[in-house]
Parts: structure tokens; C-alpha cells; sequence
């Protein structure tokens, strides 16, 4: 009897999870963004309104997770506490977390007296604009929740934005976000300077360069992570495939990812000279590219671009298995 090559994968799988084999998960790497850590008092979480803020100013397009030092006055403490991420102290959320007094509890340090620590608000990932003011807003949902932030008063301590109890006074944080893989991009291929209108028409031409330290099948475009700045590549028409293809753009023996984008009328506004295209790859690494622009107006003269022929491979015949 003769045994097909599937019946023996299908062993192999079994065999695997049977003696607990795990698959390999490409850990991805936090770094420390934006971080206020000097203190000299603890307020209770009742300040504000019941929801004391402290403004930032993001210097990464993504935020992952943001820790605060907390005091208790119970032992153990039996509130949950919540975080909201907004563009205002009193906007809609960007993104929040309650963490249950379980886990408080155990990221502080329970001595004799005045409890304290670390603890840290893991929400749900959201993209960010760097050089955008964003607000820490912290809620103990109407409880005498005997939890107390720590902050810094004597002066200020954080230049790039306050708390809301005064000017000078900021709480304490650490915002955390992705390590970012940097990729060269090139904004139409063959222009220099790279002009194009802005007026919700076409398509922008973007190409991901590939080098001898990275492979563009590597990059996520599947789960339509690319964007540049904010705008997403093209589908076309009703097949819904992306506009995306494989070619050596530059000619230095690299495939290179190009990209058609869908312009968005007002994405960028006269004088703009930057911009950044960002994604993920396939192991959840973020990246991002920048490259010069220039902006025009329907009758400025743009520089010609020098066309290419039409290639026929497309990214599904490609793509890594």
C-alpha cells in the first residue's frame, strides 16, 4: 500500500503537536518614545475632575503601550483603573484599556507604608502622528479608588506638554512604540524633483527599493497595512487587487516593490517638501520610508516622468509561500 506525501504531512503535524513543537512568532521589539520620570508628589486619582490627563507629543508614528507610576493608600487595593488615549482631555478615543486591580496590585511594591510602582496600560496598538499633541486621560470610574498618580511640580519637567492640575506640572509616564525598520522609498520613479497634483485624481507612483539587506516580499501588502501618509494603495476595479507589482525599479539587482496610491484630495498642502510611506512586514515589524515632494497646482509645470513598459507579474505569483 502506498502512502501519499500529504498523508506523511499530515503525520508530521500531528507528531508536532503531540510533543508540543510551537510555531516561531517573530518577537517584536518595544522602545521608549516619549517618558516624564522625575516625582516629588503623589495626587490623588480624584484631581481633574475625576480625570487627571498629561499631554504628549509623539516623536513614532505608532504607540503600543504606556506605563504610569502609581501610589496606593489601601493594601491591597481593590479598584481597576482605566486609560484613555485622545487627541483632547474630553475627545473620543483613540484607543483605551482598564487594567483590573489584580494586575495593579502586583506591579506595585507593598512595604509598610506608601505602596508604589510601575504599571503598565497595554492597549490595543493605534497609529499616531509624530509632532501631534496627544492626551493620557485616566478614569477610576467615580471610585474612591485609593489609587494616586505620581507627578513633578517643581518645575517643568516635561517641556512637551503638561498635566492638567497646572503649567508647570506633569505626571509621570513612559510611552512606548515599535522599533521601526527605516526602508528606502522613491516617490515617482524617474522624476527628480518629485511633483505631482494633490487633487484626489489618479494615482501617486511609489516604489519600495529592496537591497541586499531587504527583501520587499518580506512587506505585508495583503492586510493593506502601506499607506503614505494615509493614503492607500489602489484596488482595481472590481477584482479588488491591489495595484502592486514586482520589478527591479532602480536597476542595482533588487526587486523592488512599486506601488500605485490612490490620491486623496488635501493629503498634503502647498510647501509640503516630505513624505512618508509606512506598513508593516509579514512578522509584524512596522516600517517606514521618506522621500522628497513637491506639490502642484493644475497649471504649474511638473518635471516629465520618464514612463516604463508595462509589466504583467503581480504580487500573488511572487509572494513567499
Amino acid at each position: 500500500m502506498k502512502w501519499s506525501f500529504g498523508f506523511y504531512i499530515t503525520i508530521l503535524v500531528v507528531f508536532s503537536l503531540f510533543i508540543g513543537i510551537q510555531p516561531i512568532v517573530a518577537e517584536v521589539t518595544l522602545q521608549i518614545d516619549q517618558a516624564q520620570t522625575l516625582t516629588n508628589r503623589k495626587s490623588i486619582m480624584g484631581y481633574c475632575g475625576g480625570h487627571p490627563w498629561q499631554s504628549f507629543v509623539p516623536s513614532k508614528p505608532n504607540l503600543a503601550r504606556i506605563d504610569i507610576f502609581l501610589g496606593s493608600k489601601y493594601n491591597p487595593n481593590t479598584a481597576d483603573l482605566t486609560m484613555h488615549i485622545r487627541t483632547s482631555p474630553t475627545g473620543v478615543d483613540l484607543t483605551s484599556v482598564t487594567v483590573p486591580e489584580s494586575e495593579l496590585n502586583a506591579a506595585v511594591v507593598y512595604p509598610e507604608y506608601n505602596p508604589e510602582g510601575w504599571a503598565a496600560f497595554d492597549f490595543p496598538d493605534i497609529n499616531v502622528i509624530p509632532g501631534d499633541t496627544y492626551y493620557i486621560v485616566m478614569d477610576n470610574q467615580g471610585q474612591d479608588s485609593g489609587w494616586g498618580w505620581f507627578q513633578h511640580d517643581l518645575f517643568d519637567a516635561y517641556t512637551l506638554g503638561e498635566g492638567c492640575t497646572c503649567d508647570r506640572c506633569d505626571w509621570t509616564f513612559i510611552t512606548y512604540c515599535y522599533a521601526i525598520k527605516e526602508v528606502m522609498i522613491d516617490i515617482k520613479p524617474g522624476s527628480d524633483p518629485n511633483c505631482f497634483n494633490n487633487d484626489g485624481h489618479g494615482v501617486i507612483p511609489v516604489a519600495i527599493l529592496g537591497s541586499d539587506d531587504f527583501e520587499v516580499t518580506d512587506i505585508d501588502i495583503d492586510n493593506e497595512t502601506v499607506s503614505l501618509e494615509g493614503m492607500a494603495v489602489k484596488m482595481a476595479g472590481k477584482s479588488n487587487k491591489l495595484l502592486a507589482r514586482i520589478e527591479d525599479v532602480n536597476e542595482d539587482g533588487f526587486d523592488d516593490l512599486m506601488l500605485q496610491i490612490e490620491d486623496v484630495d488635501g493629503s498634503f498642502e502647498p510647501g509640503d517638501t516630505e513624505a512618508v510611506l509606512t506598513g508593516n512586514l509579514v512578522d509584524g515589524t512596522p516600517f517606514q520610508g521618506t522621500d522628497t515632494i513637491c506639490i502642484v497646482g493644475p497649471t504649474s509645470e511638473a518635471p516629465r516622468l520618464i514612463s516604463r513598459p508595462k509589466l504583467t507579474t503581480t504580487w500573488a505569483s511572487i509572494k513567499k509561500q
